[in-house]
């Protein structure tokens, strides 16, 4: 019931400036030309490379290429081995002893 009530309240009238609004036509004409206002103001982006300038390049070319690339089978193979047996279950609820076996 509260939220019908709240959905269902109406403006019935409406201060702007001096102006005391009390007619529903004449509050909406307000509202529908305020809000096209602050919305229909022109886009005026400019590119000014601040984040390439604030934030410092970490990861050169080689690093990055290094990083994207898949990681070989020996790679995977050394990192199976290298996990605990008896260790901890991870998020898919598998021990490393799993891994071992299979």
């Amino acid at each position: 019931m509260a939220k019908l009530q709240a959905a269902s309240k109406s403006m019935y009238v409406l201060q702007v400036g001096d102006i005391v609004l009390t007619a529903p036509a004449d509050i909406e004409a307000h509202v529908l030309s305020y809000f096209q206002s602050i919305f229909s103001v022109d886009n005026n982006c400019v590119t000014n490379n601040i984040v390439a300038r604030m934030i410092p390049v970490l990861v050169n070319e080689v690093d990055n290429d290094m990083l994207c690339h898949l990681p070989l089978s020996d790679e995977i193979k050394s990192a199976i081995f290298y996990l605990n047996g008896n260790g901890t279950p991870g998020p898919d609820g598998l021990g490393g002893h799993f891994y071992h076996s299979f």
